[in-house]
């Protein structure tokens, strides 16, 4: 059995990594509520620009140039995919960061002849790709809190460059999507080519210019950085619902543990004032 000393010691070391772990779910409950509101405005914005994009599709013909940006087919060629990746920068998120990269890597293993390009945003997502050797074409480490549509601005033209200079058919996003509190699904989401959807019955639409070139080639990829601000989005909002419910766990655990080891303490103190106790009567008859 440990010595008193030693419990003592490990009590308070456990007690440290409670008011730690109870200060990070205070800190990711406190940033949960404002990144629910910014999620669910980013997603209102994306679905308003796609609902705009369906009705015009329907009023214009595409632009020839830029077939390879849009379809109305459900399946085609898709030889030359390149996969985004987005994660956290940090751990301590329960299983967040695990179910994103498993499913990225059976993903691109099955399709390894037609992944051709790997995008990694999120720290955990570069050293990933970095470990497995896949194809890495850019690098987005220190998603930070509080990510502005600058961010994705920046990244969407950067991989809509690649896009048209290695000819890749597709863009897909393998991210963890927010259901509600505690409850996440990963998703693979495909955000190039842009698939025509189903206009909405609404008024007559209009619009300016009448050049199909003009008015695609600024909505497409305006289309395609908010659904990739959405879904950053959304994934930070995953990840702190994740880091809330991984710290309260964490600190419900260390709570039992220190009962547990006060209990084996308490155990060993009465042991100890039982010898103590014996001992002097032993002594006392001794001297008799």
């Amino acid at each position: 059995m440990q010595s008193i000393s030693e419990l003592r010691r490990q009590i308070r070391g456990i007690s440290s990594t409670q008011k730690i772990t109870r200060t990070m779910k205070m800190v990711a409950s406190a940033r949960y509520n404002k990144a629910l509101s910014l999620m669910h405005n980013s997603q209102v914005f994306y679905r308003e620009l796609k609902s705009t994009f369906d009705q015009l599709s329907s009023a214009v013909e595409g632009p020839q140039s830029r077939q390879n940006l849009f379809t109305s087919q459900p399946s085609f060629t898709d030889n030359r995919a390149g996969v985004i990746i987005m994660t956290s920068d940090k751990g301590l998120c329960g299983d967040f960061n695990t179910g994103i990269l498993k499913a990225a890597k059976k993903y691109i293993q099955e399709r390894e002849d037609s992944v051709s390009a790997v995008f990694a945003v999120g720290r955990k997502a570069v050293n990933f790709v970095r470990r497995n050797g896949f194809p890495l074409i850019h690098e987005y480490p220190l998603v930070t809190t509080g990510v502005e549509f600058a961010f994705a601005d920046k990244i969407g033209r950067e991989i809509m460059k690649i896009f048209d200079k290695e000819k890749l058919t597709s863009i897909k996003c393998i991210s963890s999507r927010f259901e509600s509190r505690g409850k996440m699904n990963v998703s693979l989401t495909s955000l190039l080519p842009l698939m025509k959807g189903k206009a909405e019955e609404s008024a007559d639409l209009l619009f300016e210019p009448r050049n199909s070139e003009e008015i695609f080639g600024t909505l497409i990829p305006l289309i395609f950085k908010a659904e990739l601000f959405s879904l950053i989005q959304e994934s930070y909002e995953s990840e702190l619902s994740s880091r809330i419910t991984a710290m309260d766990n964490a600190t419900t655990n260390a709570g039992v543990l220190i009962d547990e080891i006060t209990l084996e303490m308490n155990k060993a103190r009465q042991s100890a004032i039982t010898r103590e106790i014996a001992e002097i009567i032993g002594t006392n008859e001794v001297l008799k």
